[in-house]
């Protein structure tokens, strides 16, 4: 019986597409238990139209498949083409599969479900934030890359001089050094040669010790 109601809508020239899609207008509406006026009014359209729908006269735009979908949370799949289910699966049951599939902590969770809550002008606030600090962490290494490997940079002629006149002030302590050493060893060594001439001296001649002519002459 269907299947004669089909061939003669076709050959009234209704687009079998566009029946099918208004049959599930229809069971959508059923499933819902509205009117037509009522479920006009939570897309925001007039009842007419909704009948147009339901009847094949008229196609629902793209933009009012969206809305239906969304407003009656049903499958934008099932509605155009008939696959799947007719209702869209829970959000939570997605995410929670969506979780399970990628090893996600519930930090993870969390910062995608407050992420998708923001508004659509604070989400892209967000990505416009993060996609300038990428370029500005990019700039930044690319520099640092750059200036490894640039040569040293060339010393004026007052740095050189500077340079210079260090240079000679360290040689001089340099060797101000070694000389102080060497005048240190020297004392030293005139030192131990004066002990070792007054140790080699004759007893006679030491305080105390007298010949007997001079012990006579006394």
């Amino acid at each position: 019986m269907r299947q004669k109601r089909v061939m003669i809508e076709t050959r009234k020239g209704m687009n079998l597409l566009t029946m099918t899609i208004s049959e599930r207008i229809k069971k959508i509406r059923r499933y819902y238990d509205l009117t037509q006026q009522e479920f006009a009014d939570r897309i925001g359209s007039k009842r007419n139209t909704v009948a147009t729908y339901e009847m094949g006269r008229t196609a629902p735009s793209a933009a009012v498949i969206s809305l239906i979908c969304r407003e009656f949370k049903i499958s934008e799949t099932w509605l155009k083409n008939g696959d799947g289910e007719m209702l869209a699966p829970n959000p939570n049951d997605t995410l929670d599969a969506f979780i399970r599939e990628r090893n996600l902590t519930t930090t993870d969770r969390i910062l995608i479900e407050k992420f998708a809550s923001l508004s659509i002008k604070a989400r892209w606030e967000i990505v416009n934030y993060m996609l300038s600090l990428a370029d500005a962490l990019w700039e930044c290494s690319t520099h640092n890359q750059e200036a490894d490997t640039m040569p040293p940079p060339v010393p004026t002629g007052k740095e050189k001089a500077d340079a210079d006149l260090a240079a000679k002030v360290a040689e001089l302590e340099r060797q101000n050094q070694e000389l102080s050493a060497k005048i240190a060893a020297m004392e030293e060594e005139d030192a131990l040669s004066g002990l070792t001439g007054i140790s080699s001296k004759s007893p006679s001649a030491s305080v105390g010790n007298f010949s007997p002519a001079q012990k006579a002459k006394k």
